[in-house]
């Protein structure tokens, strides 16, 4: 990684921090205020209606992983007519897309309930509330494909201030209408107006980036580039549903099993970890694009360099998020937050924590597989992926609980994307053997463990009463589980190349 992609990827983690940091600061508030002037199942309606639209969300087939890989090279070329053909093909894609997130959506309303017992609920407009989701999410597709030339262009960063302002300014206006209206329908159609809003920004700002977007386009995507297209485009539909279905299984086994104020309940843990797991995720996927112009350059010797020791960050980065949520979570719900009438079972959360861990520390291939375009070689992993996951998911839910949906996605995990991706990076992309990726991987998970367990009992007598006593309790945490890992690692070479580029940069 040359020096000066080091500063683009730092200058993008930086920016996507700052971003995803305060726009989940005050998401945070306004999930409180909407805690207090809506009830549970509004909760629960939010998180299920989220879930289903993200099955929808699979209408995109996967261009929004395979455009910025076809991006890398006419970018780093500057090839300027090949850009506007690729952006005038993808501009029309995402047209199509929008229209089929719109069709799919109705045609799925007569069938709300199958999932959601209608005659016990208090919630009179539901159906509306659904449509409305199924309008946020179409329009959440306007002028993608532009925010996407921008992130391929490794200037994320331009995207990242943009996104914001724009959310800040639209969640607070989003708690004043909650605070004044307690109304559900105008909450939604802020959230609505927002997206557009924050679009059409960006659009404005990838134009003046690349002002050959305005030009007429003389070339269109040969008949070569369309099947290699369609090619990796089949793969990734098939991807993109499984990432849809993985991320939606959970609130609709619980909706359809428990219902919708346990489904309501359990989102508050939800939404803290998946804010936790998109903050870690968009430090390492804001270096996507800064590996993929790596690749570009066929230094395989470097990349494999860089490749363990970016694995060696995201297993640490989990691991810290992992124990911490397993120490904290609990008291700052019950305690801090909101109530103990708020609580999931202890065995629940444990296995929320680890199952962030397992998904989170397989991160780094998907990278690099997207990086490298290896898209057709992995097909069907997929698939055994979904299929396990809904299997293990739904039989072990019955016996355990929300325990057992988390349990039978980590079972799922761990004999698919845990074999099927290491093999297919190493094999296909970066050409080394399994050895060391296998010994890595579990070495840390191993020492994870026993790290959740030194810290826990080192810890323990630490109680938590107020805000006060678990700020000191996070702290000593947090310092801990980082001066485990440091122990065991600092003195490894991908610690090393890590150290020494941070201090280049």
């Amino acid at each position: 990684m040359s020096l000066s992609r080091a500063q683009n990827s730092i200058k993008n983690i930086v920016a996507a921090l700052v971003n995803r940091g305060t726009t989940y600061m005050v998401r945070f508030v306004l999930r409180t205020i909407f805690i207090y002037t809506l009830s549970s199942e509004y909760l629960g309606v939010s998180s299920l209606f989220s879930s289903i639209l993200t099955v929808l969300s699979l209408a995109d087939l996967g261009f929004g992983i395979a455009m910025p890989y076809s991006l890398y090279k006419p970018l780093k070329d500057n090839d300027v007519p090949r850009i506007q053909m690729l952006m005038d093909y993808y501009s029309r894609i995402y047209c199509y897309v929008a229209i089929s997130v719109v069709v799919l959506g109705m045609i799925l309303v007569p069938f709300l309930g199958v999932i959601i017992d209608f005659s016990h609920t208090t919630i009179s407009d539901i159906k509306l509330i659904y449509i409305l989701y199924v309008v946020q999410s179409a329009v959440s597709y306007l002028f993608y494909y532009k925010k996407t030339l921008i992130i391929a262009d490794q200037k994320n960063y331009i995207v990242n201030k943009i996104e914001c302002y724009g959310n800040v300014a639209v969640c607070i206006i989003e708690s004043i209408a909650l605070i004044i209206f307690k109304n559900f329908i105008v909450y939604l159609l802020i959230g609505i107006f927002g997206i557009v809003f924050i679009n059409c920004l960006i659009s404005y700002k990838c134009d003046k980036l690349y002002p050959f977007l305005k030009l007429p386009v003389h070339m269109k995507i040969k008949g070569q580039d369309r099947k290699k297209n369609n090619k990796n485009i089949m793969a990734l539909a098939i991807y993109k549903g499984a990432m849809a279905i993985e991320t939606s299984i959970s609130s609709i086994i619980i909706t359809k099993i428990f219902g919708l104020v346990i489904v309501g309940i359990w989102s508050n843990y939800n939404l803290i970890i998946m804010s936790i797991n998109g903050i870690l995720q968009t430090i390492f996927n804001s270096i996507t694009s800064s590996i993929g112009n790596l690749i570009v350059e066929k230094n395989n010797k470097n990349l494999y360099i860089v490749y363990r020791a970016l694995n060696l960050a995201n297993y640490w980065g989990y691991g810290v998020a992992t124990i911490c949520i397993v120490m904290l979570i609990q008291s700052f719900i019950g305690i801090i937050w909101i109530n103990k009438e708020y609580m999931i079972e202890n065995d629940a959360v444990l296995f929320m924590a680890l199952n962030l861990f397992v998904c989170g520390s397989q991160n780094m291939n998907g990278n690099f597989r997207d990086a490298y375009g290896l898209f057709w070689q992995g097909r069907y992993r997929p698939l055994l992926m979904i299929i396990s996951q809904v299997t293990f998911s739904y039989v072990l839910a019955k016996y355990f609980n929300i325990a057992g949906i988390y349990i039978g996605i980590i079972l799922s995990r761990l004999v698919t994307v845990g074999i099927i991706d290491p093999y297919i990076v190493h094999k296909f992309g970066l050409h080394t053997k399994l050895s060391h990726y296998y010994m890595d991987y579990y070495t840390f998970f191993a020492l994870t463990i026993l790290n959740l367990y030194f810290t826990y009992y080192v810890t323990n007598f630490i109680l938590v009463y107020n805000i006060y006593t678990w700020i000191i309790k996070g702290l000593a945490t947090f310092v801990l589980c980082n001066a485990f890992y440091f122990i065991c690692y600092f003195n490894t070479k991908p610690f090393k190349y890590l150290y020494n580029r941070l201090l280049s940069v």
